[in-house]
């Protein structure tokens, strides 16, 4: 066990390292938690008084069991990203990315600011979220201080590739950039000491992109606490008689969105109903309109957790067709609300195939609709598959296990 503490550096919006500095906290190892909204108590008395355009639940929900005293939130630079989200992410990405791109530099800056004023004497490990560290790494590096770079989807170099190729990995070397801040991104990676990735996939991605495997650890995220809370004294019915499919995430190309529209031309004497919860643009919107007004489809919108948990309680199956991903939280999710899982390789979930539910070929339509009528005719193993995968997400992929984990991880290293 080590003795020296630990900085998390959660960057913007409810990311998993805000659970992760809990279980730091737990351990008596958590120096600070830096990190974007978070609602303190002044937080909460200027969001009365002034009313962001995030919805306050959004906010409410990243509240954990850590005192106040070490939390620093960098809130401007979260305000000023989802300003630009909400004003040109539709008609104009290109001033989007460009303002996100400075987004993430106000909070490097601010965070650098942060270590320098903070006594370091006890410190270790900066664990930090790739695209937020940029100079502070230098700092850390002059203070002989251990850096982990936490990555959640694969390397920034290749993940355009994959959508464009539908999952398919780059024969040879391949760069592209999609958006500004990804070079932030990989910038972090480069100079950190360690990376930390969600999956095998991404671990994939990363040594496809030259990073030496030594350096990458693997660790999946599985379900919060505070999820598992939503679940408490509700029990999973039977389910139902026309089975009820789930697509929960953002309605885009790279989760596969469009190969589930054109899945339908295979489903047309097929009894079932699918379930659409997740934010939706209006460029992709005007290219689903097959699926949004198909009958057997249910456009929820963009659901809070408490909303979603009721909705994936209620559901048999999720299906998540993605191309790229890192290991999707609302895949561990759904299996703890007792959903059969229909997904990709590149979804870099822990889903087995025939055991958790379908292992499919990404930008395969047919194959998604195969998958579902297999199970609309054996609805038996539904409930099987069902009952299995709830136990074993709340007893091997929680929040408890998932510290217990990381802190090995950080032994490891700090030899």
């Amino acid at each position: 066990m080590i003795k020296n503490k630990t900085i998390i550096s959660s960057g913007n919006g409810n990311y998993h390292m805000i659970f992760t500095a809990t279980e730091i906290f737990k351990r008596k190892q958590l120096k600070l938690l830096i990190c974007g909204l978070y609602p303190t108590k002044f937080f909460t008395i200027l969001y009365n008084k002034v009313k962001f355009i995030i919805p306050s639940d959004k906010i409410s929900i990243r509240k954990d069991k850590i005192p106040e005293i070490k939390i620093y939130s960098i809130w401007v630079s979260e305000v000023i990203i989802k300003l630009s989200n909400f004003f040109f992410k539709n008609f104009f990405k290109f001033l989007d990315n460009r303002i996100e791109y400075y987004g993430f530099i106000i909070f490097q800056k601010i965070s650098l600011l942060v270590l320098k004023k903070l006594n370091l004497n006890d410190v270790k490990i900066f664990h930090f979220r790739s695209g937020f560290g940029g100079n502070c790494l230098k700092y850390l590096k002059k203070n002989k201080i251990l850096t982990i770079c936490d990555h959640g989807i694969a390397h920034p170099q290749i993940i355009n590739y994959l959508i464009k190729n539908k999952g398919k990995f780059p024969k040879d070397n391949y760069k592209f950039y999609h958006n500004d801040y990804l070079e932030l991104v990989e910038d972090d990676i480069k100079n950190s000491d360690y990376v930390l990735v969600n999956s095998n996939f991404v671990k994939k991605t990363f040594i496809k992109s030259n990073i030496p495997s030594k350096k990458i650890f693997v660790l999946e995220q599985g379900v919060e606490d505070k999820f598992l809370n939503t679940l408490k004294n509700k029990k999973i019915s039977n389910k139902n008689k026309k089975l009820k499919i789930l697509f929960a995430g953002s309605l885009t190309e790279r989760k596969g969105i469009f190969d589930i529209q054109k899945s339908l031309g295979y489903l047309k004497k097929t009894n079932f109903k699918i379930h659409l919860a997740g934010p939706l643009n209006l460029v992709t919107k005007s290219k689903l309109n097959r699926l949004l007004t198909d009958d057997k489809v249910v456009y929820h919108g963009n659901l809070n957790k408490k909303k979603l948990s009721k909705l994936m309680l209620n559901s048999d199956i999720l299906i998540l067709p993605s191309y790229v991903e890192g290991s999707p939280r609302v895949i561990f999710e759904a299996m703890a609300c007792g959903c059969v899982i229909i997904t990709t390789n590149n979804s870099g979930s822990i889903v087995k195939n025939n055991i958790n539910g379908k292992i499919i070929i990404p930008g395969k339509p047919k194959q998604i609709a195969n998958a579902l009528k297999y199970y609309i005719k054996n609805k038996n193993i539904v409930k099987n598959i069902a009952n299995r995968n709830k136990k074993l997400i709340i007893n091997k992929f929680n929040q408890k296990a998932y510290g217990k984990k990381l802190i090995e991880i950080y032994n490891k290293i700090n030899v």
